[in-house]
C-alpha cells in the first residue's frame, strides 16, 4: 500500500495582516495535487493566506500549525467575539478563550 502522504499535496499557510484578528494564525490544507492548490490559491487567498511550506508531510505541517503564537489565537478570539459595531460579546469570548485553553492542552496528543 502507497504511503498516503505522498498522495496528497499538504500546505501550510500564516494569515497576513488582512486578516485581521487571525494575523499569524499557521494552518494546513491537504490538496489532490500541486495543479488543485494552484488553481485554489488565487489573488484574493493570496492577499489572506502566505504559504509557509508546501508538498510537506502532515507531521511537517502540524509541526508548523503548533507554531502559532498564543498571541494569534487570542486575537483570532477577540475577532470571533467581535460584534458589527465593534463591542465584544463577553460571553463569546469567554467561550473561545475556553476552546483555546482546551485546544492548547491537547495540542500534540
Amino acid at each position: 500500500m502507497a504511503d498516503q502522504n505522498k498522495l496528497r499535496y499538504n500546505v501550510a499557510f500564516v494569515y497576513t495582516k488582512k486578516a485581521e484578528g487571525y494575523e499569524g494564525v499557521r494552518t494546513w490544507t491537504t490538496f489532490e495535487s500541486k495543479a488543485g492548490f494552484d488553481k485554489w490559491y488565487t489573488d484574493k487567498v493570496k492577499a489572506m493566506q502566505t504559504v509557509l511550506e508546501e508538498d510537506i508531510t502532515e507531521e511537517r505541517a502540524i509541526q508548523l500549525t503548533e507554531q502559532t503564537p498564543v498571541s494569534s489565537y487570542v486575537g483570532a478570539a477577540i475577532q470571533e467575539a467581535s460584534n458589527p459595531d465593534g463591542s465584544i460579546n463577553p460571553e463569546l469570548l469567554k467561550l473561545e478563550l475556553q476552546n483555546l485553553a482546551l485546544a492548547r492542552m491537547f495540542e500534540g496528543h
